[in-house]
Order: structure tokens, then C-alpha cells, then sequence
């Protein structure tokens, strides 16, 4: 504990002082608070500086060594108004005095209060291990204040001075990493770790920024020789790690039994429903410039069959209504979802396949359909995704028309942290009327700021159809007469878009929106332009480890999709969905 120290003349002058005091009882009860600061009693020996202080109240060196044996104790409110007293009474002792007050006023939680008392100290340091702990005093202040570009500079400042403080050196790399700047934080560890391999200080901190900036695995790598399970913050994090990395399991075997407030939101709020039987529903209702009303319930329940092999069944609902009929429908359908891959082992990463199948009925048309589908992690940052099945055009007129949808699609996915992620897919889509449509689309993001986050970017999208929808009476060659879905000759759009997305246990919430302009030629050769423009929002709260809902709504104009849809076409929709867990 930082506290200013008597000077030996001052403990003399104080001495003095007291010995020529009326009686020699003074002398003997500034001994006898001495030796009990020596033995470090300061219950015993606080009653004696007070003592001492109300038959002096005006001495500077009594009123400085009492004020020490506060802060000594922990008292900060006491230390600070002391020190303000020599302050008032000594005011040319104030540099003796500043290094102290600042010390204490931060310990007391003025964080705010302590930067200017660091600064103002600084050029009376005895020395540049002073001066340089004066810095790093600074920089805690404003680090707790979330200054953090601000402590940055001052540990930076302690470092020139003292540049073998590996302690002054990991704040800086902490710094860094509270910054998300992942490059300067990751070499600064590297650089710790370099001179000493036995840190595990630097090694912690090195995985932890391995995490932050999306390279679980790397992460889980670093975590795993130095996690012996006597930290508790460090086992939380390296959990953490594998969570991310996608592999709850292990994550949930490494946090055991304990009962702090962290571990038990991550093990039993989050991993655990990866791991237990659930139950949801889902209600849904969209409506559309087509006159399309949408309304479907789903509901479904899943559990584990093996330790990586999900399987769920459900039942969905759908009742379509617009001028061209109305139209039940019913799905029963099941999936099975596999995982495959072993912690930190990259490549070949973590493998996903899944496989689903659905039997339906349409008004009594009883098509089967199901997908087949892998999303593949093979390193770090890098996310690769293919899918391949048979859907329904879900309108009225397309199901008396007994449409289906064949799609292959390929995507891929990376981030390149901490700010860019970037996105590309390309789809063909085989219609049962003979029509072909090969799409692509990609997106490009910023996160501008991560709590909340805030992603700003582009996205695009076009597709061209083999055969269009013709409204002439009689469709010429190579197009087709209307047969419930969108298929214009060629489409695309582009957007620019903000996102915002950000969670207070037990909240979480979203919004979205994006302006854009798209151009559309239809099979008699019209070309019209639009504004596809977007806004979503979502919001969803935990109620319990084991209960959870979402509500969300939305609207967007033109549409890629396969539905209806067009230049100034608009839809718009709203839903809710309830999930529980149980074992």
C-alpha cells in the first residue's frame, strides 16, 4: 500500500514536539503507536494517533503519519480527509502529500477524483520508479473510469521509464485488448511470453485475445497446458474457449460444480441447452403487397441421441390465404445433426452435417421434402456452408400448381477481426415447371464498436431465371405462363445496411435496417427499378436456465426470395417463440 513516508527530520520535529508537551505521557503515546503500526495492530495504534492529533491538530508530520496508518488500515475516507488537512494547515507540504492522496482517493472508488492528483504529482517523483509508479497509477484510475485510450498512454509513458516492469508491460497488453485491437495486443504477450516461457500471467492473457478475436481453437490450444484448475477466472475463460469453438460438451465439464455468478450463467444459462432435452414453439404472421396473408405454428422437441448425434421431430402448420385460394398445410418432420471434431485441432476443424426430411400435406397434395446440409469450421475465423434439398413455393397458387424447389448452395463465411467479416453464396435453384435459377449474394461488414456491437456494410444480391413468368396472353417461347412464384427475367439489388446488437443478462435485443436500390427485367422485356429497403428488430429474454422467449418483427420491399415478390414489393411480419429445456 502506497503512503506517505515520514522523512527522519520530520519524525524528529515531531518528536520534539510532543516531549516538550506538558507531560512525558505524549512521548510515550506516540511510542506506543509506533511500535503498534510496526506489529501492524492499527486498531490499537489509531486510537493513539487521535489521541495525539486532538492535543495537535496543527502538526503537519503527526497529522502525515496518521494519516498513513489509515490507509494502512484500509480506511480510505479517514486517510484522504487527513491528508486534506495538512493540506489546510502545511500547504507547502503539498507535494510531500500528493503521491498519497492520490492512492488513496482512487482506492476509495473516486477514480475521478485520483487522475488529477496523479497528474499534478508526477514532476515532484524522486525518481523514475516514482514517477513511473505515479503513471501507472494514472492509468488505473482511468482504466477504471473506461478511459482506456487514456491508460494506454499512461502505461505507456511508465514503460519508457521502467521498461523491464513486465507488470507495467501486461497492463499495456491489456490495454490493448480492452482497445479490440488484437494485433498489438497478441504481440505484446508474445513478446512477454518470449523472454519468459514459464508466465503464465502473459499465457493467460495471450489466450485470452487468442478468444476475443475469434480463434477459439487457437485459444483452446494456448489454454489448455496452463489451466490446472487452481484459477478460477482462468478455467472460466478457457470454458469459454471451447463453447465458442463449438464444442459444449467439454466447456461443460470443466466448470463442475462451482456457484459463482459467472460460471453459472455460462454452464447452466447457455452450455447446458446444448446439452439436455428442449422443447419450442413458434408463431408467425407476415402479410405482403401481393395480399398473401402467412400464418404458421411450429413446434418441436429434440435431445441427444449419442454425445454428438441430435435428433428432433416437430409438427408445422401453415395456412396461406390470398385471391387465388386459401390453402392448409401440414409438415411433420424430423432431423438428425451430427458433430465432428476435437478441441484445438484445426485443421480439419469442426464438422457439421445434418440431414432432415419432411412429409406434408398441402390441400392434399403430399410432396416429401428435406435437406441435406454441412457447415464446416476447418480453422479458425473461416466458416464454409453447403446445403442440398427440395423445398415448397409456399403460396396459394404455387401449390395448385404442385411446385417444388430443388437448391444447391454453397456459401462461405470470414471474419478478419476485430472489424471486418465478409460473406459470399452461390445458389441453383431448380423449379418443377422447368425453370432454373442460379442467384449470388455477398455482404461486406464493419463493426464500427462491440458493446453494444454496431456493423455497417453492404450487401448484394442477383439471379437470373431460365424461364420467366410471362403475363402475356400467350407466352412466347421460353417463358412461362405465372405459376404462383417470382421469376422475372433478371434481378438485383444492393444495400447498404447498420446493425445493432447487444445483450444485459437476461436481455438480449437486435435491430437492423438497410436502404437499397435494385433493378428488375421481367420475361416481356420491362425493366423497372425499386427500393428494397429493410428494418428488423428482435428482443429476448432468459426467464430462467431453463425458459426462454424472443419476440420479433419486420418489414422489407423488394424481395430475392422465391416468393411473390418484385419491384414495390414490400412484406412484412411478426412472430414469437418460447423455448424450455429439461432433463
Amino acid at each position: 500500500m502506497r503512503a506517505a513516508r515520514t522523512s527522519w527530520l520530520g519524525a524528529l520535529s515531531l518528536a520534539i514536539a510532543v516531549l516538550v508537551a506538558p507531560g512525558h505521557a505524549h512521548a510515550d503515546t506516540l511510542q506506543n503507536a509506533r511500535r503498534a503500526v510496526d506489529a501492524r495492530e492499527f486498531g490499537t495504534a489509531l486510537p493513539l494517533f487521535e489521541a495525539l492529533l486532538a492535543q495537535h491538530p496543527d502538526n503537519a508530520d503527526l497529522l502525515i503519519e496518521t494519516a498513513r496508518v489509515y490507509g494502512f488500515a484500509d480506511r480510505h475516507t479517514e486517510a484522504i480527509a487527513t491528508y486534506r488537512r495538512v493540506l489546510d494547515v502545511a500547504p507547502a507540504r503539498r507535494r510531500d502529500v500528493l503521491a498519497s492522496l492520490a492512492w488513496q482517493t482512487l482506492w476509495s472508488g473516486d477514480a475521478a477524483g485520483a487522475v488529477p492528483l496523479f497528474v499534478e504529482a508526477q514532476p515532484y517523483a524522486a525518481d523514475v520508479k516514482a514517477k513511473a509508479d505515479l503513471l501507472r497509477g494514472e492509468g488505473e484510475a482511468q482504466a477504471e473510469l473506461g478511459n482506456v485510450p487514456a491508460a494506454l498512454a499512461a502505461y505507456q509513458q511508465a514503460v519508457l521509464l521502467r521498461p523491464d516492469d513486465r507488470d507495467l508491460r501486461r497492463r499495456v497488453a491489456q490495454a490493448w485488448l480492452w482497445l479490440d485491437d488484437y494485433a498489438q495486443a497478441e504481440a505484446a504477450w508474445r513478446a512477454l511470453i518470449a523472454e519468459d516461457p514459464t508466465d503464465r500471467r502473459s499465457q493467460a492473457g495471450l489466450a485470452r485475445t487468442l478468444n476475443a478475436g475469434g480463434r477459439h481453437n487457437e485459444a483452446v490450444r494456448s489454454y489448455a497446458p496452463i489451466d490446472d484448475g487452481s484459477d478460477a477466472a482462468l478455467r472460466l475463460d478457457h470454458a469459454r474457449a471451447l463453447h465458442w469453438a463449438g464444442y459444449p460438451a467439454p466447456a461443460y465439464a470443466l466448470l463442475g460444480e462451482r456457484t459463482d455468478a459467472a460460471t453459472v450463467w455460462l454452464r447452466d444459462w447457455r452450455i447446458e441447452r446444448e446439452l439436455i432435452p428442449y422443447v419450442y414453439g413458434t408463431a408467425e404472421y407476415a402479410t405482403d403487397a401481393d395480399g398473401l396473408d402467412v400464418a404458421s405454428f411450429t413446434a418441436a422437441t429434440g435431445r441427444l441421441l449419442t454425445p454428438a448425434v441430435l435428433g428432433e421431430v416437430g409438427y408445422r402448420f401453415v395456412n396461406l390465404n390470398n385471391s387465388d385460394g386459401n390453402v392448409n398445410g401440414n409438415r411433420l418432420f424430423a432431423t438428425l445433426r451430427s458433430t465432428w471434431g476435437e478441441p484445438g485441432v484445426t485443421p480439419t476443424g469442426l464438422l457439421v452435417p445434418a440431414i432432415s426430411i419432411g412429409l406434408n400435406d398441402y390441400n392434399g397434395w403430399t410432396p416429401i421434402t428435406g435437406n441435406a446440409s454441412l457447415r464446416w469450421m476447418p480453422v479458425d475465423l473461416w466458416r464454409i456452408a453447403a446445403d442440398l434439398g427440395r423445398e415448397l413455393v409456399e403460396t396459394p397458387l404455387a401449390v395448385a400448381n404442385r411446385i417444388t424447389l430443388d437448391v444447391a448452395s454453397l456459401g462461405v463465411e470470414y471474419r478478419a477481426p476485430p472489424h471486418w467479416e465478409l460473406a459470399g453464396a452461390l445458389s441453383y435453384l431448380r423449379f418443377s415447371d422447368g425453370n432454373d435459377r442460379s442467384r449470388a449474394n455477398g455482404s461486406v461488414g464493419y463493426a464500427v464498436r462491440f458493446n453494444p456491437k454496431v456493423v455497417v456494410g453492404i450487401e448484394g444480391a442477383a439471379f437470373e431465371d431460365s424461364m420467366p413468368a410471362s403475363f402475356a396472353p400467350t407466352p412466347p417461347p421460353g417463358t412461362l405462363a405465372p405459376h404462383g412464384y417470382w421469376n422475372p427475367k433478371r434481378y438485383t439489388e444492393g444495400r447498404v445496411f447498420a446493425g445493432i446488437w447487444g445483450d444485459n443478462q437476461p436481455w438480449e435485443w437486435y435491430g437492423r435496417v438497410a436502404l437499397g436500390a435494385s433493378r428488375e427485367t421481367d420475361a416481356d422485356g420491362n425493366t423497372t427499378t425499386g427500393n428494397p429497403n429493410l428494418l428488423e428488430v428482435g428482443v429476448a429474454y432468459d426467464v430462467g436456465p431453463r425458459l426462454r422467449w424472443r419476440a420479433f418483427a419486420g418489414g422489407s420491399g423488394s424481395s430475392f426470395a422465391v416468393g411473390n415478390g418484385g419491384t414495390g414489393y414490400w412484406r412484412r411480419y411478426v412472430g414469437v417463440n418460447l423455448s424450455a429445456w429439461f432433463k
